[in-house]
């Protein structure tokens, strides 16, 4: 194994809660190890979390804070390969792309 803190791994807070949560609804008197606890710490963690955003709100927030574009990944002379390489494309996504490379490099 490796010498990893507990604080560092990989669900180590969602699973600090639910002990938390499971040792209160014990202290209020559910059996320990019982399905209805199981169930009980369940509805706990998620009724906590409920206002919590999406997955899609975090990421959104993310990309807004570390905005990327292609153009920072590209240089100009490969965006004009790729829209060379690109040139009579027929399909919708080399379409797409095409269109896309091609307001990048500004015309």
């Amino acid at each position: 194994m490796t010498d990893i803190p507990d604080h560092l791994k990989f669900g180590y807070e969602h699973r600090k809660e639910c002990d938390e949560h499971r040792a209160r609804l014990i202290a209020e008197g559910m059996e320990p190890g019982s399905v209805e606890l199981y169930f009980a710490v369940l509805a706990a963690y998620v009724e906590a979390h409920k206002n919590d955003p999406t997955f899609r709100e975090r990421q959104a927030t993310w990309r807004e804070k570390n905005p990327t574009q292609l153009i920072n990944v590209l240089t100009v002379e490969e965006i004009d390969y790729l829209v060379e390489r690109l040139a009579g494309a027929n399909d919708p996504l080399g379409i797409s792309a095409t269109e896309k490379l091609i307001s990048m490099r500004g015309d």
